[in-house]
């Protein structure tokens, strides 16, 4: 539903909502300050459209940081288990990317089926 705004992470019981709300509110409040420091007529006029960027906004910066923190943690992984083959020479008894490129190349061969 589009006109639903609970946060995915709220929905799959991942964070309490009083949590997410102690977390993301001062976040929104900065949000809604910086479009009202811009002095948008827009917005002055149409007050309830600027609540809705300022949503639209946070949901699109949380997921660009989300993207940003699962990248960061497969090629952490991807070290860590590169590390594991080569100080402890052990072979992983399944095939596992072992460089990002790898990773990208799967990502390749996927968007193509």
């Amino acid at each position: 539903n589009k006109t639903d705004t609970e946060w995915v992470a709220v929905q799959w019981g991942l964070v309490d909502q009083s949590f997410f709300d102690s977390i993301m509110n001062p976040f929104v409040q900065w949000l809604r300050s910086f479009a009202m420091i811009a002095e948008s007529e827009y917005f002055r006029h149409h007050p309830k459209l600027l609540e809705d960027y300022v949503t639209m906004l946070a949901q699109f910066v949380t997921w660009v940081i989300s993207l940003v923190l699962v990248l960061v943690i497969i090629f952490l992984f991807t070290e860590l288990l590169k590390l594991v083959q080569r100080v402890f020479g052990c072979k992983l008894p399944f095939v596992w990317p072992d460089e990002m490129r790898w990773w990208g190349r799967l990502l390749i061969s996927m968007d193509n089926l």
